[in-house]
């Protein structure tokens, strides 16, 4: 039988179930608006009858172009054939991963059932570190896999004959068919969408992930040996794999936590030992809450503090501080700071909380009209639109790019130390035009809790 090309095509697409991304919808479809599905793998597969006992025939895999649309090719002779359509969200650079429920996987989560306070602890601190940085280094990705997931399949009775097989809008929505309709398969489809998204917006400002270490998410996950009420969602620094949670008290699958998790995913790649971000965890049970180690502290407020912004880069609109409070471009007032348990300079370095004020003054638009004593949780513009009056240094502006560059921007191995992530090492980090010894001290002063005066008295005085 003569041979001929078949092309066998179709365009992906996602109706959104978060609202960010309900916001960048540009197809309109029958099922609703929808963001093309960019970059994802799609495998076709042909069966020449229904009761054919060889099964599905895999005949080419490709991927989708920017608005979605794929076609994939074959030469085959020109019998009818019924068509599978797969899909996996898998490239070079990430990968979205279901839950394992094998015995292996399970063995890895029971390790945090003896932290913290368990026979490792108890060992002493020093031989537990280096227990744990071998368990938590075992974690690898050996024991997950992306899973493929069925977007369109012909019925027994319905053949395409030879030539081109339009399939047209392939979509994942609420009640499609096939694993369009899937909660997992749903879910993943939109954490491919806002993790490229994101990452396409940090290149373009010059940041991107590194190519040598490919990113993923899993979700939904839960580990049985810790307890619903406390489980957060977490990214492991040793297989750059973050846990997205959901379980029976939380469902962390938003748009600020995934942001959240993709920042410390882009911290790791610039930092250096991070993975001991991962052993203090199992060992203290928090990288969050009280005092914590200043690296620990630093490396939360960062992803939190940034993931903000890079929200609003994509979204032209403020997310969330842990879902409590809109996020703004200022640093916590003295009072808040206080109430969390911030009280000294000193302690800005130790506290979550005094990190993101750290943040919040480095990126804010307008230091000198600050009030820095008012209830809170932020400082407010005490004149607005208005300068105070007085001889003055204005501070300059530094801007997300400026954090960015200050973890080294070569993609490569290092970066920012512990060390560095000490309020008065990292603010020498920040290169602008401007922002000098007296300028960082000034800034120091400015946040530090205990003290009275305001940023227009603490600024370096203007030289005349």
């Amino acid at each position: 039988m003569a041979q001929v090309e078949w092309s066998v095509r179709g365009r992906l697409l996602l109706v959104p179930q978060l609202k960010e991304i309900a916001g960048q919808t540009t197809v309109d479809t029958d099922d609703g608006k929808a963001v093309p599905l960019a970059g994802v793998t799609v495998k076709v597969s042909a069966k020449e009858f229904g009761l054919d006992p060889t099964g599905w025939e895999e005949w080419d895999q490709g991927v989708t172009d920017k608005d979605g649309n794929f076609d994939i090719r074959k030469t085959k002779d020109q019998t009818n054939r019924r068509f599978r359509v797969s899909v996996q969200f898998k490239d070079s650079a990430l990968k979205i991963y279901p839950p394992n429920d094998s015995l292996a996987k399970k063995l890895v989560d029971l390790v945090p059932i003896l932290l913290p306070g368990g026979p490792i602890v108890q060992i002493g601190a020093a031989v537990a570190e280096n227990v744990l940085e071998q368990l938590v280094e075992q974690t690898t990705r050996v024991l997950y896999d992306v899973k493929w997931y069925v977007v369109h399949e012909d019925d027994t009775g319905n053949k395409h004959g030879a030539g081109v097989v339009q399939l047209n809008n392939l979509t994942f929505k609420a009640g499609a068919m096939q694993d369009r309709g899937g909660f997992e398969p749903r879910r993943h489809a939109e954490i491919w969408w806002l993790v490229k998204a994101a990452s396409a917006c940090l290149a373009s400002m010059g940041f991107p992930f590194r190519g040598d270490r490919t990113i993923a998410v899993l979700h939904p996950w839960d580990n049985p040996a810790v307890g619903d009420a406390v489980e957060e969602s977490y990214t492991n620094p040793y297989n750059d794999i973050t846990y997205l949670l959901r379980n029976s008290k939380k469902d962390q699958f938003d748009a600020n936590t995934i942001l959240h998790e993709l920042m410390h995913l882009w911290t790791f790649q610039h930092t250096e030992k991070e993975e001991r971000l991962a052993t203090y965890l199992l060992i203290k049970g928090t990288t969050h809450d009280g005092m914590v180690a200043p690296w620990a502290a630093w490396n939360e407020a960062f992803a939190e503090s940034v993931s903000n912004e890079l929200y609003r880069e994509m979204f032209g609109t403020s997310a969330t501080v842990y879902g409590a409070f809109p996020a703004e471009r200022r640093p916590y007032s003295r009072p808040y700071l206080k109430r969390k348990m911030v009280r000294t300079a000193s302690d800005l370095n130790v506290y979550e909380n005094g990190w993101q004020s750290v943040f919040g003054l480095l990126l804010c638009p307008d230091i000198v009209s600050l009030d820095m004593n008012g209830s809170g949780p932020y400082a407010t513009d005490m004149t607005p639109g208005v300068q105070p009056t007085g001889v003055h240094n204005k501070p300059p502006r530094v801007e997300l790019t400026d954090l960015l560059a200050a973890l080294g921007g070569d993609n490569k191995d290092g970066g920012l130390s512990i060390q560095d992530m000490r309020t008065d090492r990292f603010l020498s980090m920040i290169k602008v035009p401007g922002f000098d010894n007296l300028m960082q001290a000034a800034f120091l002063s400015i946040l530090d809790p205990a003290e009275t005066r305001q940023p227009a008295s603490l600024l370096p005085a203007a030289v005349t």
